[in-house]
């Protein structure tokens, strides 16, 4: 077979092939050739790899702050729904102490006190006939159990005259 800048022949036409005649350089040249190819081949794969590599950590990484996001915002709604429970607990209580207050101020008063009195406990107003006076005197003494305190005077008084003596 001949080769003619990248025609071949073919079929009967090739009754007398020249042989190729093969020499170092273009043996050495065409181990070069396929070292090159081979090691853009690796170079390429390699990138590759790394560009897989680095867009799956990225994956990885934009998943875990998505998780961690909604974790957070989930927290906060939780936070959210137990503060509006609380608030509206506290206006329940607001509004049941202003009602107990009206009730104790009703209750408190000095009309409902004697009606209660004239009417549940049969008790009337006093007069002047059932009215008992006691004279206050400014001048009574309570007299204050002194006995225990006489009998540790007395000891240490013994005492005390005992060492002077």
């Amino acid at each position: 077979m001949e080769v003619k800048e990248g025609k071949f022949t073919k079929g009967n036409n090739a009754l007398n092939p020249k042989k190729r005649v093969s020499t170092k350089e273009k043996d050495l040249q065409y181990e070069k050739l396929k070292k090159a190819r081979k090691n853009r081949a690796n170079r390429l794969n390699k990138k590759k790899k790394t560009s897989r590599k680095s867009i799956g950590l990225i994956i990885v990484m934009i998943f875990a702050i998505g998780v961690t996001v909604i974790g957070r915002d989930a927290r906060v709604f939780n936070m959210q729904k137990k503060l509006s429970n609380i608030e509206k607990d506290i206006k329940n209580m607001v509004v049941e102490n202003e009602a107990l207050k009206v009730n104790l101020l009703k209750a408190s008063s000095i009309e409902n006190v004697k009606s209660v009195a004239q009417s549940k406990l049969q008790m009337t107003t006093p007069n002047k006939d059932n009215v008992i006076k006691i004279p206050n005197k400014e001048n009574i003494v309570i007299a204050k159990d002194k006995s225990d305190n006489d009998k540790k005077s007395n000891f240490l008084q013994k005492i005390k005259d005992a060492l002077i003596k």
